[in-house]
């Protein structure tokens, strides 16, 4: 790959720069950062609940450049420096019960998100790749804008329904834990979850993890993230089970999924992979819920296998 893709990509880890903005027609501002150059297919790279687009770290990102890829990443909205909805957030009732607001969002509307980024850089057609709830918007992505997605990739990901990929009883627990209101505090707060979600097999560099945490705190607020971080959720309890959509998805689709997940069960991945036609399921062992550096190779190695055939 060029020169240009790997000076582009050592900007990854500076606060803001890079950041571009799109304005979409429902008044939503969407962050984005584009690697790699405009005329190579493109693969876009949707981050989880809570999660901001620095999330991909370059040991992940930088094999998709130098295999001829442009990748695209983005800040969902209600994170990062993207928009904030205007729906109340979720109250613990709503937590408790599984419910979101009737005025909030669903998935569909973030994975419209998407495609209006897309739509925005003249992309017509593109591999999505999303983990966790951007697996959850990715999939939401295939199956409603069919004749724009190649591949799906579906990280540590799931349904919508009930009986499947459900958390561990801590894993609720911690999900529900009241947000930090100071920047160390955020900091500590997320290295703590990390290394719960992160699997048995491969170390998480708390370095990495801390320099994350402190660059999500300083570009999302950070102290009052946990509004929009509730809206998300609610976008997940307000789009139900989708399995019977997910039966209809046509393109190629790799699931992947580790066997020490405590925030989405295994069994997220094996019921995903049920419901789409002949998708191929990787299960991997001792990984959790957490992309770090030192699995990052193997995912990128199994990411392009399946989006160059």
């Amino acid at each position: 790959m060029k020169a240009e893709n790997a000076s582009n990509l050592e900007t990854h880890a500076s606060l803001h720069e890079n950041d571009s903005f799109v304005e979409l027609k429902d008044g939503i501002s969407i962050c984005y950062r584009s690697y790699g150059r405009e005329a190579d297919p493109t693969i876009v790279l949707i981050a989880g609940l809570t999660l901001q687009l620095h999330y991909w770290v370059p040991e992940f990102v930088q094999p998709l450049l130098q295999a001829g890829y442009r990748v695209v990443v983005l800040d969902n909205r209600d994170i990062g420096r993207s928009s904030r909805h205007a729906s109340p957030p979720l109250q613990r009732k709503h937590l408790i019960f599984g419910k979101g607001r009737h005025e909030g969002y669903s998935l569909r509307d973030m994975a419209g998100d998407v495609i209006g980024l897309l739509d925005h850089l003249g992309v017509e057609k593109f591999h999505v790749v999303g983990m966790s709830m951007g697996g959850m918007i990715a999939q939401e992505v295939t199956s409603n804008y069919p004749g724009r997605v190649l591949t799906l990739t579906s990280i540590f990901s799931t349904t919508g329904s009930k009986k499947a990929g459900q958390p561990s009883l801590k894993g609720k627990l911690k999900l529900m834990k009241a947000r930090p209101r100071e920047r160390e505090h955020g900091i500590a707060h997320y290295l703590d979850h990390v290394y719960f979600i992160a699997g048995t097999r491969y170390k998480v560099v708390e370095e990495t993890a801390k320099d994350y945490a402190a660059k999500a705190w300083d570009r999302g607020n950070g102290a009052k993230a946990g509004a929009g971080i509730s809206r998300q959720i609610g976008a997940i309890f307000n789009s139900g089970d989708r399995t019977p959509q997910l039966r209809n998805i046509k393109v190629p689709t790799l699931v992947i999924h580790g066997d020490k997940d405590p925030l989405v069960n295994p069994t997220g991945g094996y019921a995903t992979a049920d419901a789409i036609p002949k998708a191929k399921l990787v299960l991997v062992p001792g990984m959790g819920h957490y992309i770090s550096a030192e699995v990052s190779p193997m995912l990128t190695d199994l990411l392009l296998g399946h989006v160059g055939r």
